[in-house]
């Protein structure tokens, strides 16, 4: 008798590495405690300077059925480019993001292909489908700071996944994602404007087909020095002036959050609908507006961050 599991299609898990000697083995371990048995990790590292290409080369030569290392020539691209790069060689009918530095939960892949396969059985397994999850944060020795990062943010997983939210800022973190072929072949290539990977895939699954989240955290989120993005939000006193600090920072961040929707409506516009077209370039328009129009768009269509204190920064800095 043929056992339910050995059915199951294979995922391709996509692991990004840069000098991250300190944290990849454990990340790696991590996977391959996964309850979930089907996947290939595929890796590519971008011209690291330490240890790391001799620690995934290891693991490679150890697992070959299960790991594969993606050795291009080329280096220094970028964490975008280099997981842009892991996506145009993936085949698989599903695919995940995974970053070196986290650690990944026992049931991460089965609890997040379980959602998968409920979306399918809603929405049919021809549209772009992705699924997130919440996250575990702690600091390098992995010890708690916070058991959900949706809290820890101040962070509506509901209202953060819609398109007037999305286009401002990305709640869709790219190491909690799952998302299948169709998403995949619709995002790439990912354009030179694109901020980040995971936030452009979310932004064509918001726009074209479908995304959901899981209420559970799945991932240990590691705080180090070295995070590309992090958990840095506070609501505390200390975390509102460091905002108000680096307020030049956030207000060049949104103007790049602009070009890359005017990038995203360039290249969708034929497939855009009207009302989701005309949002998209309004907002992509912002930094061109007087003051007062600004503000009367972000107003109109809830260009909001997440969180209350930080929408009201956003009137700020506009």
């Amino acid at each position: 008798m043929t056992n339910y599991m050995d059915q199951l299609p294979h995922i391709d898990i996509l692991l990004a590495t840069y000098n991250g000697e300190r944290f990849v083995e454990e990340q790696i371990r991590s996977l391959l405690e996964q309850t979930y048995p089907h996947w290939r990790m595929i890796i590519r590292d971008d011209g690291s300077t330490d240890n790391t290409p001799s620690i995934i080369h290891r693991y490679e030569q150890k697992y070959p059925d299960k790991i594969t290392v993606v050795d291009d020539g080329q280096t220094n691209l970028g964490v975008c480019r280099n997981f842009a790069k892991l996506l145009e060689q993936s085949t698989a009918d599903y695919i995940m993001f995974c970053d070196q530095d986290d650690v990944w939960l026992p049931e991460k892949v089965q609890l997040t292909f379980e959602k998968m396969k409920i979306m399918e059985g809603r929405y049919g397994c021809d549209l772009p489908l992705l699924v997130y999850t919440d996250m575990k944060v702690v600091d390098e020795n992995l010890n708690s700071i916070s058991d959900s990062y949706w809290k820890h943010q101040a962070i509506n997983p509901k209202s953060g996944r819609l398109l007037n939210r999305l286009l401002v800022s990305n709640a869709v973190i790219g190491c909690t994602m799952m998302f299948n072929k169709k998403l995949k072949e619709l995002s790439l290539p990912l354009p030179l404007k694109a901020l980040m990977h995971d936030w452009w895939l979310a932004l064509v699954s918001v726009a074209f087909g479908k995304n959901d989240y899981i209420h559970q955290s799945t991932t240990l989120y590691r705080q180090h020095r070295s995070n590309i993005v992090g958990a840095r939000w506070s609501l505390s006193l200390r975390g509102i002036v460091t905002q108000i600090i680096n307020a030049q920072k956030h207000k060049d961040y949104l103007h790049k959050s602009q070009e890359q929707a005017a990038v995203f409506a360039a290249r969708y516009k034929q497939l855009l609908n009207i009302i989701d077209l005309q949002k998209i370039e309004i907002y992509s328009h912002l930094k061109d507006q007087n003051c007062l129009k600004k503000r009367y768009w972000i107003i109109r269509y809830k260009f909001w961050w997440a969180g209350f204190v930080r929408s009201i920064a956003m009137l700020i800095l506009a």
